[in-house]
């Protein structure tokens, strides 16, 4: 994008990010080239297939773990003195330590893996369902207004909108007018994907599963034993229905899952729709921006109407007259971005193979 004082945002590709405003969070669902389009409907659905970083973000996972494992193997010799320490001490001192530190300590005996596994299942708990009930939006870098949700946490941009809307030199020529100079909402966006901190797919049962592969002097069958307590640490049943809930408009989704709470081995689809992930529901219906000059897209199919709201993955299905199911309305609309990029795709094809007279 361009930096601000200057609007030629619409000469580049589109950039699309997630993120969370109120914790100052982004996360880049893809990576790979082909995510690059101005088109978001030439965006490549079987890229999400099998990602599973909503479900990681949201999901309020029933962590019951009590930190007991085999630990280390047996030395047989009487407790040193650190061993001997209250417990309460113990958890001050894992405070203090790296996640490598207090999986090196712990692994000293099996006292002390007991102390480890019990602070790590602490912090399983704590970080579970990171983004769980705060607004999420998912923006293209050509947007040039956001939606009343975002507006809403940050009172001093609707003023800027209002004064930019005034002094406006090219009102015919629309928001997104160079000439006009960026938008408050599109500077925002700038200064936001610039500036949050970046977060990633990792789950806390990965980033402990990789810090124990970085301590040193541990032979194979104890980094075995050591590895096998995590996985109990971390364990949690996921296979069944779930269901992503729009905390603000009181909607739900239904949702299959699949697989193991483990790196890979996860699939998260909407209810019936193998071919829809939770992924990319979710970023269908909070995307916002403003198509681009050479977009076919309609008006209005660039902004999903969950847009900044707040959501979360629960096993419970939701309850109560005030809650509806919109897991067939969220799946039509996905079937229209699917059909659109499957007619583009063999348009292209024929124009390819068709021999230039």
């Amino acid at each position: 994008m361009c930096p601000p004082g200057t609007d030629q945002t619409t000469r580049g590709p589109q950039r699309w990010h997630l993120l969370a405003p109120k914790l100052e969070q982004i996360f880049q669902p893809f990576q790979h080239q082909g995510w690059g389009e101005r088109k978001f409907s030439d965006i490549s659905l079987s890229d999400l297939e099998n990602t599973t970083f909503a479900f990681s973000k949201l999901a309020r996972l029933n962590v019951t773990s009590s930190g007991v494992g085999d630990g280390p193997i047996h030395s047989g010799r009487t407790l040193a003195p650190i061993e001997d320490l209250p417990a309460e001490l113990l958890g001050l001192i894992n405070k203090e330590l790296c996640k490598t530190d207090i999986l090196a300590l712990g692994s000293c005996s099996q006292t002390l893996w007991t102390h480890a596994l019990h602070h790590i299942a602490a912090d399983n708990r704590k970080f579970t369902a990171p983004w769980a009930g705060t607004p999420v939006i998912f923006t293209g870098s050509y947007l040039t207004s956001l939606p009343t949700a975002v507006c809403e946490l940050f009172p001093g941009l609707k003023q800027e909108e209002s004064e930019y809307d005034k002094r406006n030199r090219f009102p015919g020529m629309g928001r997104g007018c160079p000439a006009n100079g960026m938008a408050p909402a599109r500077r925002w966006n700038w200064n936001a994907v610039g500036s949050y901190e970046t977060t990633d797919e990792k789950t806390c049962y990965d980033t402990w599963r990789n810090s124990l592969s970085t301590v040193p002097g541990l032979d194979t069958k104890t980094m075995g034993r050591l590895h096998g307590d995590l996985d109990k640490v971390f364990h949690v049943d996921v296979d069944g229905r779930w269901f992503l809930r729009n905390l603000i408009l009181k909607e739900f989704v239904k949702l299959d899952v699949s697989g193991t709470y483990s790196p890979g081995e996860l699939q998260v689809d909407v209810a019936g729709s193998p071919w829809l992930s939770l992924d990319m529901a979710l970023l269908l219906r909070t995307r916002w921006s403003t198509p681009g000059t050479q977009s076919y897209e309609k008006k209005g199919e660039e902004k999903g109407v969950w847009a900044g709201h707040c959501f979360d993955v629960v096993k419970d299905q939701p309850d109560g007259e005030d809650w509806r199911d919109t897991t067939v309305s969220v799946r039509d609309a996905a079937r229209v971005i699917v059909s659109k990029k499957e007619q583009t795709g063999r348009r292209r094809e024929r124009r390819i193979r068709t021999p230039r007279t």
